[in-house]
């Protein structure tokens, strides 16, 4: 499906996500007038941009008072408990992930792992969309599954690049924290995860 963001969306309902954002943008209809899929839609991808937006802020901040020692610090000691935080205020089951990790307790299920997989084939290529939404079934629930795909930025290399852009701190830091990271030889833009959303069915 083709959306008016320009994104393909995986959405299996019959409401377009035009005519849903159409509702609650122009005429600020009330939540009840949008189906159940459109309201996980949006309650999915605004948790999902809490928490990378909420990372990135401490990441560009640590980053200017400490270099990438201290980005490396928020990813390792913050992004859990901000993590919780984003899920707890927003009602679902969120995080973040990738198919080269750093973190263990970061590790993808089944549909993150088939996500990215796709996800990395459409980066190849030059077609990653902004967003995969899709209804299924979670320990014999149903429920709203969501991923916002993620890419390297500047304040990520120092962490994340080649080795000659990774400080020896940083090298040793990661060797005694992550003993098995596969999380570096990254390029600037390059796909590297997702920011996952469960979302409840009503």
């Amino acid at each position: 499906m083709k959306t008016n963001r320009g994104m393909k969306v995986r959405f299996h309902f019959p409401v377009t996500m035009t005519a849903a954002l159409a509702v609650v943008s122009v005429l600020a209809g009330p939540a009840a007038s949008m189906t159940e899929g459109e309201r996980a839609l949006l309650k999915g991808r605004a948790a999902a941009s809490t928490l990378r937006d909420s990372v990135r802020e401490k990441l560009v901040a640590s980053m200017k008072g400490s270099g990438p020692e201290g980005a490396m610090k928020v990813c390792s000691y913050q992004a859990q408990a901000l993590t919780r935080e984003v899920g707890e205020k927003q009602g679902v089951r969120v995080g973040r992930t990738s198919l080269k990790l750093r973190n263990p307790k970061n590790a993808p299920d089944a549909w993150e792992q088939q996500v990215m997989a796709r996800l990395q084939e459409q980066a190849v290529v030059g077609i990653l969309p902004d967003e995969v939404f899709e209804a299924a079934e979670l320990d014999g629930r149903k429920v709203f599954r969501y991923a916002m795909p993620l890419n390297i930025g500047p304040v990520c290399i120092g962490c994340h690049g080649n080795p000659s852009q990774v400080t020896e701190e940083v090298r040793g830091m990661l060797k005694e924290r992550y003993p098995s990271d596969q999380a570096t030889g990254y390029k600037l833009g390059e796909f590297c995860g997702i920011v996952t959303a469960v979302v409840p069915s009503d």
